[in-house]
């Protein structure tokens, strides 16, 4: 991603963060949608079993409810258990970047339309696992940092995914990575892990690991990890300039999508006590 997208914090110790966020309203009518959502892919329109329905897409830039495609995982499968009280998990998908903001590019091909394309697919497989989504845009729509990080706090999202491609000064870059506030809980160093090794069971051309802070500074947080009140994570999925990043990207569309929605759900189960 450019890396002005995602600038540090202006201070080296962030804020604390409050580790279990207010319920607002906007959760239980996100909740509520999934749920119904969940119900009706089952049953179908003919009140027959059924992994074929489907509700049309909300046009709101914020909470996004339809049903996804219930096919089986592919990719990491998910451990025993983890879809256990899915119906009460909000994810916060971010698609970084858009508008006038397009992030990094190479070749005519530009982060934040990858960045989003995933988000969809990312979101499709968690609302196939019941999962309430809450999407920071849906088009290529700028939103600033602030917003984003606002949209998730407002919906009392469980977690907040942010999805980028990475960029190189010589080109020579290859590799997922993944970032976290300084102060991150537990539980978000665990999911951090749980990413990177379902991405990399998926196949990725390296890992350069999970890490806190900044790329310009491991002191200071990037906005959207500062900002948010619950788990965050940026997941740089690979690099725009390397031929073999992007075509894992094109080729494992579905089963990233599929390997970051079952590290979620893997995380949740375990908090759950599952």
């Amino acid at each position: 991603m450019a890396r002005q997208s995602k600038a540090p914090a202006s201070q080296h110790t962030p804020p604390s963060r409050a580790r279990k966020p207010k319920r607002h309203p906007l959760r239980n009518i996100l909740l509520i949608a999934a749920a119904a959502a969940a119900l009706l892919m089952l049953l179908g329109t003919d009140g027959l079993p059924t992994l074929s329905a489907s509700l049309p897409t909300s046009t709101g830039t914020n909470a996004v409810l339809p049903a996804g495609d219930a096919s089986p995982t592919s990719g990491v499968a998910a451990s025993p258990g983890t879809t256990a009280d899915s119906g009460s998990l909000i994810v916060c998908i971010d698609p970084g970047h858009g508008g006038s903001d397009q992030g990094t590019s190479y070749q005519g091909r530009l982060e934040s339309e990858d960045n989003l394309t995933l988000a969809l697919a990312v979101r499709e497989a968690m609302e196939a696992q019941g999962i309430a989504v809450v999407m920071t845009r849906e088009d290529d729509t700028f939103v600033s940092r602030a917003e984003r990080a606002a949209i998730a706090n407002d919906a009392g999202a469980d977690f907040f995914l942010s999805l980028h491609r990475n960029a190189s000064s010589d080109g020579s870059g290859h590799g997922i990575e993944i970032w976290y506030s300084t102060a991150a809980s537990a539980t978000t160093v665990d999911w951090a892990a749980q990413v990177e090794d379902a991405l990399a069971a998926v196949g990725v051309s390296g890992s350069r690991g999970c890490r806190s802070g900044s790329q310009t500074d491991p002191y200071e947080d990037y906005d959207v990890c500062r900002l948010t009140k619950m788990p965050a994570l940026i997941v740089e999925m690979g690099f725009i300039q390397s031929e073999e990043d992007n075509r894992l990207f094109d080729d494992q569309m579905e089963g990233y999508a599929k390997a970051l929605t079952n590290a979620v759900l893997a995380v949740w189960a375990a908090q759950q006590g599952n």
